[in-house]
């Protein structure tokens, strides 16, 4: 488990990481962002090297009965800087459902429906004075280490594609 600072800053933090390290003996990078609140799962991004992971994901979600929502497109994010070592990746939060549809819409829809300049609550209030530890849920906080864990037993468990 590898933890990146100054994502914020042009992805310092995980560039300088495969810098250092390559990609190997790396088998996928799961960056999990934004899981300390809501209710509902948002994962992507669609790239064909994260097939495996996607769909791993989905089994977990559909085992422990959460919602979770693919995105084609996702927020950038340390992931990145993976994907373009060509390691599998997969970006996982946790949100409240209609901020997860809201963002859906803003990220991947060509006509969103949503006003100009309209941002859902959580993009709003990421780094900014808004998000502060009294936000955090500990019992959703709880249940994305227990979705981690099984997703990263059935990820490490299940055979890949060649």
């Amino acid at each position: 488990m590898v933890w990146f600072d100054m994502e914020e800053l042009g992805l310092l933090g995980s560039a300088k990481y495969i810098e250092n390290h390559g990609s190997d003996p790396i088998i996928g990078m799961l960056n999990f962002d934004v899981n300390g609140y809501g209710d509902t799962v948002l994962f992507g991004p669609h790239h064909p090297a994260n097939h495996g992971l996607r769909h791993a994901l989905g089994r977990t979600c559909l085992e422990q009965q959460r919602e979770c929502v693919s995105f084609p497109r996702m927020p950038p994010g340390d992931d990145i800087s993976f994907t373009e070592a060509k390691i599998p990746t997969l970006s996982i939060g946790v949100l409240p459902a209609l901020d997860v549809h809201q963002l859906w819409l803003l990220m991947n829809a060509k006509e969103s429906g949503l006003a100009q300049g309209f941002l859902p609550t959580a993009v709003r209030n990421v780094h900014s004075a808004e998000d502060t530890p009294a936000k955090l849920n500990p019992e959703t906080m709880a249940q994305m280490i227990q979705l981690a864990t099984s997703l990263v037993h059935d990820a490490a468990t299940r055979p890949r594609r060649p």
